[in-house]
């Protein structure tokens, strides 16, 4: 009510009356604020109420959001989760008059986690360990069983153990939420470890290291003398005395035993040289370098258990005599009694061999013999015992053994046999130019065919391959017959020009008797658009065509026309092109 200095106005013209519009309704003013509060009632469980401030309670609606995927629409409501985490929980609320608020809050649920620690190996008992037991957060701690623990209070008791047992952990929190964990205190066995007693094995022998099984591990050292030093019964490898010692495990415990392994040395038999007699003898066999012998076969000997047997036989005969020495090892020595006589000269085998090609023979009868081959025509050597032999047909040669021992000599006939090379014939089907891109090959008389150079062909190993050369390329065709003989023949593709492709040629006979009776194109088989004209010596046309089957028959006007040089035009189109050719042909009857 002060004018502060002001002064009043004066009343102005009114010229209509203003009206200022009422609402009947005062104003009320609603939502002051939103608040959540919540309380855990278990370890992932909580309340929630929702709270509006407002002044006097016109709230239409509370939509609750819970963070993992869960809703509501009450003010006050109570939420699980099913796991353990951090969730923005939020409220929306709207009042009467669609005004809208809210307010987000993080809650974190809990679960606790245990961990008794890692199990653990000793070896034997009793034994005294400490537990070490460890909680993400806070609780009370109780192991059992409690009778093997100094305190099952606490998170890390002393546990003394005579056998392997498992401990167990739960922790509880004021929440009342648990957990629980195991931990497994194990006590292993002393193991038995028991390998062979101390031995003696002859020097070669196979000695199995039998050792005690059932552990998880084995280990022999030197591992480099036993065939795998990580089982239990290896097999000794190695070639002089040791001591080998092994240890086995069955998981905290091991043992070990030893055994010390002699090898002893084997006898040096020997029976002596290998011996030839000539017929049926009777001579004394001796053997040395050991204690106890035995012979075999026991054939033609007098006493196989003696370390000089008298042999009496006229059969070749190998003996194999083991001697026994006096530390009870054993070695073996061959001893071979060779009879000869007229019958123990062996027939040399016949040969065969393809034609200009040769063959060895075979004719061996031993080192003490002497050998002579006739006649010595297409022979390398009449003296050996196999030559090589190289006659143009078959032939049989006549071949004397002589023991150069007991002088028996004996004669033998060997055929031997030259078998005909295959009949090979090559050709072709055509040369290739621009109008025939290819050419078909072909070969007779073998079984099996082999084409060179084979790099054009589709095929090097068949009797018809299809060839496609770019030059003039001459083919080279190896044939083979049942028996194995091989041959060759050879045939040339030539590769021509578009214009050599057309040939013409430069006489011909119209004599009737149906060779060379008609000048023609006929082979120009592809061509279209020909012109194909003849003159005579004085210009005149003698004959026109068009179609490039038809042929000049000779004949002029219905008779036959004069002998002598002729000329010719023609024109073709053909697949190398347009094509003109000029020159004479000469008719000869």
């Amino acid at each position: 009510n002060t004018a502060w200095g002001a002064t009043s106005g004066t009343n102005g013209l009114n010229v209509f009356n203003l009206i200022i519009p009422i609402d009947n309704s005062l104003f009320k003013p609603n939502i002051d604020s939103v608040r959540i509060k919540d309380s855990s009632i278990a370890c992932l469980s909580f309340d929630f109420k929702g709270f509006g401030y407002t002044n006097t309670n016109p709230v239409a609606s509370w939509n609750w959001y819970f963070g993992d995927g869960g809703t509501a629409n009450a003010q006050n409501i109570s939420h699980t989760y099913l796991t353990a985490g951090t969730f923005t929980v939020k409220l929306i609320v709207t009042d009467i008059n669609g005004c809208i608020d809210s307010i987000s809050k993080n809650i974190v649920s809990n679960t606790i986690s245990v961990n008794a620690g890692r199990d653990s190996s000793f070896c034997g008992g009793p034994v005294s360990v400490q537990l070490n037991g460890n909680v993400t957060g806070a609780g009370n701690f109780s192991w059992s069983p409690a009778v093997y623990l100094n305190n099952n209070t606490i998170a890390n008791p002393t546990a003394t153990i005579n056998s392997t047992t498992t401990f167990y952990l739960t922790v509880t929190n004021t929440s009342g939420c648990s957990g629980i964990d195991s931990v497994i205190i194990k006590l292993d066995a002393m193991p038995v470890v028991q390998t062979l007693k101390d031995t003696s094995i002859c020097t070669g022998s196979i000695l199995l290291l039998s050792t005690t099984t059932g552990l998880n591990t084995y280990h022999w050292s030197p591992g480099t003398q036993v065939s795998d030093s990580t089982i239990s019964s290896p097999y000794f490898t190695h070639t002089a005395s040791t001591t080998l010692y092994v240890t086995g495990s069955n998981g905290a415990c091991s043992a070990s035993d030893t055994i010390n392994i002699t090898l002893k040395t084997l006898p040096l038999v020997s029976a002596g040289p290998d011996t030839t007699i000539c017929g049926a003898l009777t001579i004394n066999l001796y053997a040395i370098g050991a204690l106890t012998y035995i012979w075999s076969p026991a054939l033609f000997l007098n006493n196989p258990n003696t370390a000089n047997p008298v042999f009496t036989g006229n059969l070749t005969t190998t003996y194999f005599i083991t001697g026994t020495a006096a530390n009870g090892c054993r070695a073996v020595d061959t001893l071979t009694i060779k009879v000869n006589n007229l019958n123990s000269l062996i027939q040399p085998p016949g040969k065969s061999f393809c034609s200009k090609d040769s063959i060895q023979l075979d004719g061996y009868n031993g080192n003490a013999v002497k050998y002579l081959w006739t006649p010595a025509t297409y022979l390398s050597n009449t003296n050996i015992f196999n030559p090589v032999a190289s006659p143009p047909v078959s032939a049989n040669y006549t071949v004397t053994i002589t023991d150069t021992v007991c002088n028996y000599s004996n004669n033998f006939t060997v055929l031997v046999t030259v078998r005909p090379l295959p009949v090979l014939k090559a050709s072709r089907s055509n040369d290739i130019d621009c109008a025939i891109k290819n050419a078909r090959l072909s070969s007779s008389g073998a079984i099996q065919y082999s084409w060179q150079p084979a790099s054009t062909l589709n095929n090097s190993n068949i009797f018809n391959p299809v060839a496609t050369p770019a030059i003039n390329t001459q083919y080279i065709v190896t044939g083979t017959d049942n028996a194995g003989c091989k041959n060759k023949d050879s045939v040339t593709v030539l590769v021509k020009s578009g214009i050599e492709a057309y040939t013409i040629p430069n006489s011909f006979t119209p004599n009737g008797d149906m060779l060379n009776d008609c000048f023609g194109i006929k082979h120009w088989g592809d061509a279209t658009n020909v012109i194909f004209i003849i003159y005579n010596r004085w210009g005149e046309k003698v004959f026109e065509t068009n179609n490039v089957h038809i042929c000049w028959n000779g004949k002029y006007k219905g008779l036959p026309a004069e002998e002598g040089a002729y000329s010719y035009f023609i024109s073709a189109r053909t697949s190398c092109g347009d094509l003109v050719k000029k020159g004479n042909v000469l008719l000869l009857r």
